[in-house]
């Protein structure tokens, strides 16, 4: 599944919305040449990031420019948590990499632990996670399930090749219809899921094999 693939499908748009040549050439301008992966990420979305910020906030070229401390910061910020309690960046010296690894910090960027083995697998990640606090058809809250209750859930939904780490736990996601989406936030052996889907029906057929698995938070 591509990034376009996830918009088009998630958030029901079409058409890629990228940032402008300005704003790219000024941040090439402070950091150098930019990841391969990041540089097509910014050409897709990189003019739509408040549509994406559904929960936590995407960082854009559009906010170095408005921002200039950003650029002050030794990492190049990906994504600030809604409360401020993580930040995502790369740091300086993945740059080079075509497709780096993302890293993420609890204390503003002093010390930083791993989040995603690339960052292909960070921004699909957080574009679904973000997509099912979206969703016109969701499920009202979170459920909480415990690890027998995980195992069914696996068993019962197409689990995302990508796991986002440190982010209020280890963050597994999964889908059921080509429209429909969930996630489990898994710390201390609990598990944290919220679900829906673009379409009522997809959203019917998802809660139909999540809600006898857990309990409501």
């Amino acid at each position: 599944m591509t990034i376009r693939d996830i918009l088009q499908r998630f958030y029901q748009l079409d058409a890629a919305n990228g940032c402008t040549d300005a704003d790219l050439h000024a941040m090439e301008a402070k950091f150098g040449k930019l990841p391969a992966v990041l540089t097509q990420f910014y050409q897709c979305c990189g003019g739509i990031g408040e549509k994406l910020s559904v929960q936590d906030t995407w960082i854009m070229p559009e906010d170095f420019r408005a921002q200039p401390a950003l650029l002050e910061k030794p990492f190049l910020m990906l994504l600030n948590e809604n409360q401020g309690v993580y930040c995502a960046a790369i740091r300086l010296g993945d740059l080079e990499q075509d497709d780096p690894p993302v890293f993420v910090s609890d204390d503003l960027g002093e010390n930083w632990m791993p989040c995603a083995d690339t960052l292909s697998d960070f921004l699909k990640a957080f574009l679904i996670y973000q997509a099912v606090f979206a969703f016109p058809c969701a499920a009202e809250d979170f459920s909480v399930l415990d690890a027998d209750a995980f195992q069914n859930m696996q068993q019962r939904l197409t689990k995302f090749p990508f796991v986002v780490r440190n982010w209020f736990g280890t963050m597994h996601l999964f889908q059921d219809a080509p429209d429909s989406a969930a996630f489990a936030l898994e710390s201390d052996g609990e598990f944290q899921v919220l679900y829906g889907a673009v379409q009522a029906e997809s959203a019917r057929a998802l809660a139909q094999k999540l809600d006898d698995l857990g309990e409501p938070m």
